[in-house]
């Protein structure tokens, strides 16, 4: 369950809000990521083109030689490439003892939510490679 959704918003993170958690939900395990440093991001812009649509006007003999144009222009894109280290404990709840981490850098060209999204298939995966998850 994430943070926000069992606290009920977006509240400070503390050790004791953290805590009272544990306690009142009774979780066995705590997973904690934070990024290692800040994210790098590179930007690349890919000029859009340029291009014209040529229909011909129909219907009258004088007609037979017009043309209508009709210019299109594409947007350029813009890609952003997020780049981040993430380091992720795992903290025992009965013992409050970190029992696993894992450092991992993940990057994405699209979105954010790609890249949240890479970072947590990543941490599941390191967990049931550890055999800490089913």
């Amino acid at each position: 369950m994430a943070y926000y959704s069992a606290i009920g918003g977006n509240k400070p993170i503390d050790r004791e809000s953290i805590l009272q958690l544990i306690e009142s939900k009774g979780f066995d395990a705590v997973v904690i990521s934070r990024a290692a440093n800040p994210p790098a991001s590179g930007t690349s812009i890919k000029p859009g083109s340029v291009s014209t649509k040529v229909v011909r006007k129909d219907g009258r003999p004088i007609d037979l030689f017009r043309y209508d144009y009709e210019e299109l222009n594409e947007p350029a894109i813009l890609k952003v490439d997020l780049s981040v280290v993430l380091t992720t404990e795992l903290y025992a709840s009965a013992s409050r003892q970190k029992v696993w981490t894992m450092e991992t850098t993940v990057s994405h060209d699209e979105s954010v939510g790609y890249l949240i999204h890479d970072a947590a298939d990543a941490i599941v995966r390191g967990l049931k490679r550890d055999k800490l998850i089913r």
